[in-house]
C-alpha cells in the first residue's frame, strides 16, 4: 500500500509537471481506493469543460500507475473542491426530477453524464423510494433514466 501511495504521488507530480502546471498533490488510501487531491491556481485548465480534462487525467494516471505497479488501482482525482460541488449540483438536479417523476408517474431522462456521474446518481437514488434508475444507450448517447416504481398498496 505504501509503495502504491508513493507511485501514485510521484506519477501525479510528473504528469502535472509535464503539463506545465504548478500544483500540490496529496494521495490518500481508504479501503483499497486512492484519492488524489490536487490543489492548484490553475483549476480551470485541470478540470476542463464539464470535467472532461479531469476525467482524462484520472484515466491517464490510472494507465500509467498500472504500467508501473502491475495492478489496477481504484483512483479518483479531485481538483480543488470540484467533485463536491459537482455532486451537489447533481443531487439538486436529480431531487427536482425525482419529485416530478413521482408526481407525474412518468420517466425522466437526464442530460449527458459521464460514467462516474451516472454511477453516483444510481447510488444516490438507491435509497429513494418510488423511483428506480437505469442507464440506456451506448457511448456518448448513454443516458440515465429515472423511472417511477409502482408499488402495490
Amino acid at each position: 500500500m505504501a509503495n502504491n501511495l508513493s507511485v501514485i504521488q510521484q506519477t501525479s507530480e510528473e504528469l502535472l509537471g509535464l503539463m506545465g502546471v504548478k500544483a500540490q498533490v496529496v494521495v490518500e488510501e481508504n479501503d483499497g481506493a486512492y484519492l488524489v487531491q490536487v490543489e492548484s491556481p490553475e483549476t480551470g485548465i485541470l478540470i476542463g469543460y464539464h470535467g472532461e480534462t479531469l476525467t482524462a487525467l484520472q484515466l491517464i494516471l490510472g494507465q500509467i500507475t498500472y504500467k508501473r505497479t502491475g495492478e489496477w488501482l481504484r483512483l479518483t482525482v479531485n481538483i480543488g473542491d470540484y467533485t463536491q460541488k459537482r455532486q451537489e449540483q447533481l443531487r439538486q438536479m436529480v431531487d427536482s426530477l425525482v419529485e416530478k417523476v413521482k408526481e407525474q408517474k412518468t420517466s425522466e431522462t437526464l442530460p449527458y453524464l459521464n460514467a462516474r456521474e451516472r454511477r453516483y446518481i444510481h447510488m444516490y437514488l438507491q435509497a429513494v423510494d418510488g423511483v428506480k434508475t437505469e442507464s440506456v444507450g451506448e457511448g456518448r448517447e448513454r443516458r440515465l433514466v429515472i423511472f417511477p416504481t409502482f408499488e402495490k398498496k
